[in-house]
């Protein structure tokens, strides 16, 4: 057993590999001033904070066509079996508004440790029925079968991530609302960042982003896949920052999809870099440096 173990009471939170932090994750919601949410979710839906009963997540637009008896991939009598609660969601519109979530998945102690076991149970059996198209959503959809059967409805919250530049459902308006300045961040030291800046928590990278230049031969670029390791390698050399892309005048275009793109491109620089400098600080001698 950890030290650092949760006990009864506590909040956890579970995240993705694949995330970086743009400003400090919290409990705390109705009246906070970082909380967005869209759609079917209402003012009056939001708590005060993350308790037991009360678990939160990132929307996601994944939906929960579970809840269509004939849909034949997720079969719920299946997966949860016929007797479960997860087959009590009578519409897709309670399915969407409280099970169309991923991570972040934030829960008290008890609450996720008890889903955590369902969620385990209902994994292997979504991998066996789910289509090949949609094979890399296992893990969300059998969470959320497995939130239906424990009777553990989330509040579906968008302000927690940004990932998929074209979703309605993620904290982008606080990018778009940075303008032509969304490579500022490159400006900023991490804990300045998250000081000066409304911004979503997290930036999840597992997309590929691209901005195209003025000229065909210029673009910018970020892919995780394409990031080369060993990237902590004290001998290897810093990542290379997005040159000129800050004072690129691309950046003024009122194409939102453009600036958020440049977004996750100057801001995984800043990521990576500060992680890079952090790790050498700490585990390189003077000379790997």
């Amino acid at each position: 057993m950890s030290p650092f173990a949760a006990t009864s009471g506590d909040i956890v939170a579970v995240i993705e590999p694949d995330f970086v932090f743009l400003r400090p994750l919290t409990e705390k919601l109705n009246g906070h001033s970082g909380v967005l949410f869209s759609g079917s979710v209402l003012a009056t839906d939001v708590f005060d904070r993350v308790r037991r009963g009360y678990p939160v997540a990132q929307q996601y637009e994944i939906g929960a066509p579970w809840v269509k008896n004939d849909y034949g991939d997720l079969d719920r009598d299946r997966i949860c079996g016929k007797s479960s609660p997860c087959t009590e969601i009578s519409s897709a519109e309670e399915g969407d508004k409280y099970y169309s979530i991923g991570p972040p998945y934030i829960a008290e102690r008890e609450d996720l440790l008890r889903l955590a076991h369902t969620w385990v149970k209902f994994l292997p059996l979504v991998k066996k029925n789910i289509s090949k198209d949609a094979e890399d959503m296992t893990d969300v959809y059998a969470y959320a079968l497995a939130a239906a059967h424990e009777r553990l409805p989330h509040l579906r919250l968008d302000h927690f991530m940004v990932s998929n530049r074209a979703s309605a459902g993620e904290g982008w308006r606080w990018v778009d609302a940075l303008g032509g300045d969304v490579c500022s961040t490159l400006q900023y030291e991490q804990k300045q960042l998250i000081r000066n800046m409304t911004l979503p928590t997290f930036l999840h990278y597992c997309q590929q982003y691209r901005v195209k230049g003025q000229n065909r031969m210029q673009y910018w670029e970020f892919f995780k896949a394409h990031v080369k390791g060993p990237v902590f390698d004290c001998t290897n050399k810093m990542p290379a920052p997005p040159s000129g892309l800050a004072e690129s005048k691309i950046l003024q275009t009122p194409k939102k999809m453009i600036r958020r793109d440049a977004f996750v491109v100057c801001t995984m620089y800043e990521a990576l870099r500060s992680a890079v400098m952090h790790y050498r600080n700490v585990m390189c001698t003077p000379t790997g440096m």
